[in-house]
C-alpha cells in the first residue's frame, strides 16, 4: 500500500524520498485508526455481554421471586 500512494505522490511532482516519508506517514496513520477503532469495538462488545448478563440474573431473580 505505501508504494502505491507514493508512486501516486510522485506522479504528483515530489520527489522520491518525500513521497516515501509522507506514504509511510499516511499508512501508520491508518494503522493507528483500525486499532483505536478495533479497542472501541472490544469495548462495545465488552458493555453489551454486562448487558446481557446483567438481564439474565435480573430475569432469574424475578422468576424465583414470583415463583415462590
Amino acid at each position: 500500500m505505501v508504494e502505491g500512494i507514493s508512486k501516486r505522490l510522485v506522479r504528483a511532482g515530489l520527489s522520491e524520498i518525500e513521497a516515501g516519508a509522507i506514504a509511510v506517514e499516511i499508512q501508520t496513520a491508518i494503522s493507528e485508526e483500525r486499532w483505536r477503532r478495533t479497542d472501541e469495538r472490544w469495548k462495545d462488545y465488552f458493555v453489551l455481554f454486562m448487558a446481557i448478563v446483567s438481564l439474565g440474573f435480573c430475569s432469574i431473580s424475578l422468576v424465583r421471586l414470583f415463583a415462590h
